[in-house]
């Protein structure tokens, strides 16, 4: 059995962390050896900029198999609550699509930043020992100018922490929200509310067109929680008994390999107004290929909150159930 929970005993910082030497190059990734794992710029040439990789080795995954990617959207205030999509918008530098980001080792970016690499900083005593390093994203077009720390813990290896921040130089923003994008790749079917389960089937019946389905919300209250009530939850698993067992016909490079696994978000009840959005594709993304095991699927999956500097949301990629996850958590 898996658990969410787990020590890494009394191993070194390096045998515990992936986070690059520095050196000009290598791949920028950051992470647990037995965990989860963000990257940034790992393609340069490719089309898909602007986004954090989520890699989840744990789950019989190949090197550099993408699970998921984080996107970067924030909403200037008084745009009419129109998105910045950080993955989409043409970089002002060198008029490509997708945003450039780079990393640091602290809140400020400087000149040398943007020419290197950060290793992350490791903080903490053993048995809670973090990593953190921060990820900051060209200016958007309408102005928002922002930025994010993610950190990983010792003790929580199937997720991180991503923290919302906006420069001094940024537009106000109504709202920052990070988004995972690709759930049509495990083919996430079922949202996992307090009082119950949602399926994608049944909020877009019938929908089998290449376009995205339209939003849905769901707020706060009615997701599930500890039972102290610090903490909201929201769960998206596939409704699949194996997803890696049906071929994705045509479209080969979106098949989902290892382990079936649960996606959630999670975040302090103190971060008031939250709501869960999701929307949902019936096909591949920039194809009409249909997905296999019957119908449309979650696509986007994000916590939208009012912005606040700071406030910090966490992502996890777990080979536990929801069922079994609800009750290794004591979310009611």
């Amino acid at each position: 059995m898996f658990a969410v929970l787990v020590s890494c005993g009394d191993h070194t910082d390096e045998d515990i962390w992936v986070r690059p030497s520095g050196v000009i190059g290598e791949k920028m990734v950051w992470g647990l050896q037995n965990g989860i794992r963000v990257g940034i710029n790992l393609n340069p040439e490719s089309r898909i900029r602007g986004l954090l990789y989520i890699f989840t080795p744990y789950l019989e995954h190949p090197d550099y198999y993408v699970t998921n990617f984080i996107a970067m959207e924030p909403v200037p205030t008084g745009s009419g609550n129109v998105r910045g999509f950080s993955e989409m918008e043409m970089s002002s530098i060198d008029g490509k699509q997708g945003k450039i980001l780079w990393s640091s080792d602290d809140d400020v970016l400087t000149e040398e930043d943007k020419g290197g690499i950060a290793r992350g900083v490791v903080a903490g005593r053993r048995g809670h020992r973090t990593l953190t390093v921060y990820v900051f994203c060209e200016p958007f077009a309408s102005g928002p100018d922002v930025y994010v720390r993610l950190r990983f813990h010792e003790d929580r290896p199937y997720e991180f922490e991503i923290s919302t921040f906006a420069r001094e130089s940024s537009v106000p923003l109504d709202y920052f929200i990070v988004t995972s994008t690709m759930g049509n790749k495990e083919r996430l079917r079922n949202l996992y509310l307090r009082d119950s389960l949602v399926n994608s089937k049944e909020l877009w019946p019938g929908f089998s067109s290449s376009d995205f389905a339209s939003h849905k919300y769901f707020p706060a209250e009615g997701m599930l929680r500890t039972r102290d009530g610090k903490e909201r939850w929201v769960i998206a698993a596939p409704d699949e008994e194996d997803p890696s067992s049906e071929p994705c016909e045509g479209f080969s490079g979106w098949a989902w390999k290892g382990m079936k696994a649960s996606q959630y978000w999670r975040f302090s009840s103190s971060i008031t107004g939250a709501e869960c959005i999701v929307n949902g594709r019936a096909t591949y993304f920039l194809s009409k290929n249909p997905l296999p095991g019957g119908g449309i699927a979650y696509e986007n999956f994000e916590i939208r909150a009012p912005f606040r500097e700071g406030d910090s949301f966490f992502f996890g990629v777990t080979p536990l159930t929801p069922e079994e996850l609800i009750k290794d958590q004591s979310l009611e």
